[in-house]
């Protein structure tokens, strides 16, 4: 049964995503944040690409804006609860 779980259809459906940046926050002040727009500079060449998605830590799409000018890099609104870490990543859609 195990084989059956893991076969071709398995295995095209979950392929991991390339990672092309990731965004730590982390809350220090026992407070929960939640739909906090975050700011983050990327990589130039990343700035406007439309194949890619950012996911939570769930993997779950997060809606982001990309910044050009003086403030470029990427915009998206995160939630963080009190004392955690949460990690959302931005990856190349299939």
């Amino acid at each position: 049964m195990l084989g059956f779980l893991g076969g071709p259809l398995a295995e095209a459906a979950g392929q991991p995503k390339a990672v092309l940046a990731r965004f730590t926050l982390r809350d220090y002040l026992n407070r929960n944040w939640h739909n906090e727009l975050v700011t983050f500079k990327v990589d130039v060449r990343l700035i406007g690409r439309r194949d890619v998605a950012l996911l939570d830590a769930d993997q779950h799409p997060v809606p982001f804006q990309w910044q050009t000018g003086s403030t470029a890099g990427i915009a998206f609104l995160a939630s963080v609860p009190s004392f955690a870490q949460v990690e959302y990543s931005l990856v190349e859609r299939s």
